[in-house]
């Protein structure tokens, strides 16, 4: 297609506005466009859904009160199921209970984070949410916010006086307004999952010489993870040479039938420099990261999208003292782990002097990686 003075020229871009667009459609981006549809504002969500792969996961009893305040804690309650055994390997080689019903709010709940948040997608359309499929882009930083997608091989743009950033560990959207990621480790995970004949709800955690291992038993499914460092990872790949050395682990594994293949994911902790601005915030784990022993991702994933909508419909309405207050919390939150996570990994003495322990019990400050992101490839 060529334009009056001959130029060529692609396909005319189809222009959607909203309220607010929100980029990625996980349990963050889905939480906050609930939330924010349900309060009347046009919310957009751009990007593609996360599909129905099996991903369990440990939501702390502590998410109840902040989802219950916002209508959503019924959505756990119908697709998860308590977790009422909870043992943990560390510090001793023997392994002790852990009580779930400690806290005011009972156990934890375990939840397939794919069917809740394809729940919360569902429940955000109702409402009268829009979701746009495609892959996003966002332009430099700027009022209002812009986000292009490619939809049915047609260019496409929503056009939105606010941008949520719920992309994960990418954060598109904090990155075009200027936003870096600070890292405190390098740390990875093998996940897997197998099937097994028990439906009972268990966890166990047990740390071994060059990290630790976790793994959730749910609904015939036990989901395995273990947790190093990139430069301890045997090569090739081998998880038997290391269950050895989690007796307990592999014990479960034994008694566990075929699976899923093992894969790799970045599991570090992170946050950002700036976790919200004028017309922007990031929520989920493109605003922070925490070191899986904490049991935070879903959580803070939840958690933070809840807080912050509260904030950007505060923002539409012309205040904008809520946004402070949530990019503040966040920041505190992160400190707080920090210190949390040095007195979890100093507690496990048996290795104190080897490479993976004492990177974690020395004290750290968020940092811009310093060198190139560590390949994934396990060969």
């Amino acid at each position: 297609m060529t334009d009056s003075l001959g130029r060529l020229v692609g396909p005319p871009v189809q222009c959607h506005q909203a309220d607010v667009v929100i980029v990625g459609a996980g349990p963050s981006g889905a939480t906050a466009a609930a939330c924010l549809a349900r309060r009347g504002w046009r919310v957009a969500v751009v990007g593609p859904r996360p599909g129905a792969v099996a991903r369990g996961e440990t939501l702390a009893a502590e998410a109840r009160s902040v989802l219950a305040g916002a209508g959503l804690w019924e959505l756990v309650e119908r697709l998860g199921r308590p977790c009422h055994s909870s043992w943990s390997v560390w510090g001793t080689p023997w392994p002790h209970r852990r009580d779930p019903l400690a806290g005011p709010w009972g156990p934890p709940w375990h939840v397939d984070v794919g069917r809740l948040t394809d729940a919360l997608l569902d429940l955000a359309v109702r409402f009268g949410a829009r979701l746009y499929p495609g892959r996003a882009r966002v332009g430099r930083g700027g009022a209002p916010a812009a986000v292009s997608f490619e939809l049915d091989g047609g260019q496409e743009e929503v056009t939105a006086g606010f941008l949520l950033d719920a992309s994960g560990r990418a954060a598109l959207g904090a990155r075009a307004f200027g936003a870096s990621r600070l890292t405190v480790d390098h740390q990875v995970a093998v996940t897997t999952w197998m099937r097994v004949d028990s439906p009972a709800v268990s966890t166990l955690v047990e740390a071994t010489e060059t990290g630790w291992w976790s793994t959730l038993a749910d609904a015939g499914r036990l989901y395995l993870n273990y947790f190093t460092d990139p430069d301890l990872l045997p090569r090739p790949l081998a998880l038997d040479a290391e269950l050895r050395g989690a007796p307990h682990t592999a014990a479960r594994v034994r008694a566990a039938g075929r699976g899923a293949r093992p894969r790799l994911a970045v599991t570090s902790g992170s946050v950002l420099n700036r976790v919200a601005g004028c017309g922007w915030a990031a929520i989920g784990d493109a605003a922070a990261t925490f070191d899986p022993l904490a049991g935070m991702g879903l959580h803070h994933a939840l958690n933070s999208a809840v807080t912050a909508a509260d904030a950007v419909h505060g923002a539409l309405l012309g205040t904008e003292d809520g946004l402070d207050d949530y990019a503040r919390s966040e920041r505190d939150l992160f400190h707080e782990h920090l210190r949390a996570r040095r007195r979890r990994y100093a507690a496990e003495g048996r290795w104190a002097d080897r490479p993976f322990w004492r990177r974690r019990t020395r004290r750290v400050v968020p940092e811009r990686p310093a060198r190139r992101p560590v390949s994934l490839c396990p060969c």
